[in-house]
């Protein structure tokens, strides 16, 4: 007990308290780790404030100095730890709700174009990680959460869009799909929801002179959103484009029916 209340010490006059957050965090990581029955009472005591140490690197992130690259990814892996141990943490739909915000912060969903950068590659996996753990454990808690958890594919998928043809691009990708795919058995409450990102993802590729690799790596993720719609969303998607558009997701439809459905 009294080595947590160490950690999370705010006192300036303690010398645990001059730890680096960094150093906090692996330690408060590595207790719930390897923790037993003996420490899970005083973790669960002390499990809203290693949320709330947590949420602290995420969210606001200072663009203006260096990206806290090591720092972000322990307190990612913190939530991640957290949002499996039901026994430390009872999550709230608010803190869902926080958690996704802060994560869409960490991708830059509130960026302009002109702002964005690159999202380090193990920083990119731990977020969608966390999401796909949020669909995985709290599936129908999220359901009030849908335009929140929408919100964050969509900086997702805007992050995959803008990256280089590169070595990673497949490992950036496959996440995205992961999270698409892990919504399929929710389709009834995403199918309506997830439109605009079929729209998004069109209307780009009419837009931007994608590289055919990008745009390879991406479809089976459009194919699990194109899984949830029903011929009603189909219908509205295609009321939605111009023509231009129509016709490039003619092309997108037509390899979705012939190589996944």
């Amino acid at each position: 007990i009294e080595a947590i209340q160490l950690l999370l010490s705010v006192n300036k006059n303690d010398s645990t308290s001059r730890l680096s957050k960094l150093t906090r965090l692996r330690l408060l990581l590595l207790l719930l780790h390897r923790g037993n029955d003996t420490t899970a009472g005083s973790l669960a005591s002390h499990g809203r404030s290693i949320f709330q140490l947590a949420l602290q690197s995420l969210c606001p992130i200072d663009r203006t100095s260096t990206f806290r690259k090591d720092e972000i990814g322990e307190s990612v892996q913190l939530l991640q730890s957290l949002i499996r141990r039901k026994d430390v943490l009872t999550m709230s739909q608010k803190d869902l709700s926080v958690v996704m915000c802060c994560l869409n912060s960490v991708i830059g969903g509130h960026l302009s174009r002109q702002e964005r950068r690159p999202v380090p590659l193990l920083i990119f996996v731990g977020c969608c990680k966390t999401l796909l753990l949020l669909v995985q454990r709290f599936g129908k808690q999220l359901y009030p959460c849908v335009p929140l958890m929408i919100s964050v594919l969509h900086s997702v998928m805007n992050s995959c869009l803008h990256l280089s043809a590169d070595e990673n691009l497949r490992s950036y990708t496959s996440e995205f799909t992961r999270l698409c795919e892990s919504l399929v058995a929710h389709r009834e409450v995403y199918r309506k929801h997830v439109v605009g990102l079929i729209l998004d993802f069109t209307n780009h590729l009419g837009r931007n002179n994608m590289p055919h690799i990008i745009k390879d790596a991406l479809l089976p993720s459009i194919y699990c959103l194109l899984d949830m719609l029903t011929i009603h969303e189909t219908k509205q998607l295609n009321a939605m484009m111009d023509v231009s558009c129509k016709s490039i997701f003619r092309s997108v439809y037509r390899s979705y029916k012939k190589l996944h459905a």
